[in-house]
């Protein structure tokens, strides 16, 4: 680095994307190394799909990162590729899919399916929506997402296509498919806020 890790982490959080990519090669290509997965999954998922979904998310969060150590990039870094890997064999392990859905339906059914498989506390479409207002909202809040995350959550809830063929669609591992979906999920929910009056536990 050509930098010290402070000068390339202060520009990287005020949104030098070129000082963050140098941090990523420097701390991403050991890490990647680092990486454990049981031979249970290597078949569907290796260290390359962690790092890819991991440095996209490094990209969205590092306005928010807060330096308090030395080392706390590398840290932090490493806490992202270890969450992604947890969500990635979590939702392979029991494979979840929304049930009894009507995928694409004109109704906006699908939409609420995509709505209610969020994560936290405010997870439902409100009683009180009607479906086209689910479905604007559901819209407005996928192209505000990055399109990597915008065009998993379409193939797999609006389109209906399965894991394995999404990742054929994307060319990516069906682990990388998984870990995309848990991360996308958590974006779509904070793009929507806890004020949509359209989610459930909102007034």
């Amino acid at each position: 680095m050509h930098l010290s890790e402070d000068e390339l982490i202060a520009r990287a959080v005020a949104g030098d994307e070129v000082s963050l990519s140098e941090l990523l090669e420097h701390f991403g290509t050991p890490l990647c190394k680092e990486i454990r997965i049981s031979p249970k999954w290597r078949s569907v998922v290796d260290a390359d799909d962690v790092m890819q979904v991991t440095y996209l998310e490094a990209f969205l969060r590092i306005r928010s990162f807060t330096p308090t150590k030395p080392g706390s990039f590398a840290a932090w870094l490493r806490r992202i590729a270890e969450n992604n890997l947890r969500d990635a064999i979590k939702e392979l392990e029991r494979d979840k899919r929304p049930q009894n859905r009507v995928v694409g339906a004109p109704d906006g059914s699908s939409y609420g399916d995509l709505l209610s498989c969020m994560p936290g506390d405010l997870t439902s479409p409100s009683r009180g929506a009607a479906a086209h207002e689910i479905q604007e909202m559901a819209e407005a809040a996928l192209r505000r997402l990055p399109p990597d995350y915008e065009r998993v959550l379409r193939l797999y809830f609006l389109a209906g296509q399965s894991g394995p063929e999404v990742a054929e669609i994307l060319g990516r591992s069906h682990g990388a498919v998984k870990m995309l979906l848990a991360r996308a999920l958590d974006r779509l929910k904070e793009v929507l806020g806890s004020g949509s009056k359209f989610i459930s536990g909102s007034t």
